[in-house]
């Protein structure tokens, strides 16, 4: 886990669940924001890595399964910008 960015108040964060703030988790939009501090610290790696990878379950990428359509097709993990699911779909060649 890491800190969230220097300045960060949960008073500017405007979510349902305060629980999810810094929980160890990279929880999406709107933990993953600003004003959240990138939910609280927990989505500075994840942002680092993939700065363009648009999805509602950043916690699932990494997460050792291949999340090839996930719940929502827009929200698929397994391309380019989310690392094929953080290196979770990569294509396996057999000889």
């Amino acid at each position: 886990k890491q800190s969230p960015p220097e300045g960060f108040s949960a008073s500017d964060c405007n979510v349902m669940n305060f629980t999810l703030l810094g929980d160890g988790l990279c929880d999406g939009y709107p933990h993953n924001t600003p004003e959240c501090g990138y939910d609280a610290g927990d989505c500075v790696e994840f942002n680092e890595l993939y700065p363009n990878c648009s999805t509602k379950y950043p916690y699932l990428v990494g997460n050792g399964k291949c999340e090839e359509e996930l719940y929502d097709s827009n929200f698929d993990l397994n391309v380019a910008e989310c690392g094929y699911d953080g290196g979770d779909c990569e294509i396996v060649i057999q000889p």
